[in-house]
């Protein structure tokens, strides 16, 4: 994952899709969600892009809190926000426990990341988001393609006051170097991922994909 290749692929492509509808959609929401002394939990920061954003948007004195289990990511996160300030990023295990009291943040976001023990129930990812989240706290759940894994009704049923669900689907094209880059990520060797870009370049609409995004919005 952090073979260079992967991490320019990446950066490239997440500094494109910010000012996609979803991914700007989400960041507007966490603007108007935040406030003075709000407390946001990043599940997994990655490389930082996510964390970098969220500082950008969210309203002065909020606090985030971000992790990730790899040190070299947690370094490149550190780099990402140098210039962030009531941040606190930790080491921690996304599956495992968490080091915080119930009722601890008024907004967690996840997106790209899992957030409970493999083999979990629907009901066990529900109460350990809820146990988190303050009282009418925000748990936003943020991926590709609609790989969402319940419906509006599931939160509801089991225990979120209100759901809402955003889908969006993006005509995107990628550069040679953004393709290459997630074909390495994805597991191909070096010369498997350029097998695969050149093949790409002679299909009828080239480094042309369509992508989807969805947004849930759950309420405690």
């Amino acid at each position: 994952w952090l073979d260079a290749g992967v991490v320019e692929g990446r950066s490239l492509y997440y500094e494109r899709c910010r000012e996609w509808e979803g991914m700007s959609f989400c960041l507007d929401q966490i603007s108007r969600l935040s406030y003075n002394k709000c407390r946001i939990l990043e599940v997994g920061a990655g490389s930082g892009h996510f964390s970098r954003w969220i500082c950008d948007v969210c309203q002065p004195g909020t606090q985030l809190f971000t992790f990730d289990y790899s040190w070299p990511c947690i370094a490149k996160t550190q780099a990402q926000l140098t210039n962030c300030a009531n941040v606190f990023l930790f080491r921690a295990n996304a599956r495992g426990p968490m080091p915080f009291a119930p009722n601890s943040f008024d907004i967690i976001l996840q997106r790209l990341a899992p957030f409970n023990a493999k083999g979990a129930t629907m009901r066990e990812k529900m109460q350990r988001i809820l146990g988190l989240l303050t009282p009418a706290g925000h748990y936003l759940f943020a991926g590709w393609e609609d790989d969402c894994g319940a419906t509006c009704s599931d939160y509801i049923d089991h225990g979120f006051t209100s759901a809402q669900f955003h889908r969006w689907l993006y005509p995107y094209y990628f550069t040679e170097r953004e393709f290459v880059g997630g074909a390495l990520e994805d597991g191909a060797s070096s010369e498997e991922a350029e097998e695969q870009l050149n093949a790409g370049k002679k299909e009828e609409n080239g480094l042309f994909r369509l992508r989807g995004e969805h947004l849930i919005i759950a309420r405690k």
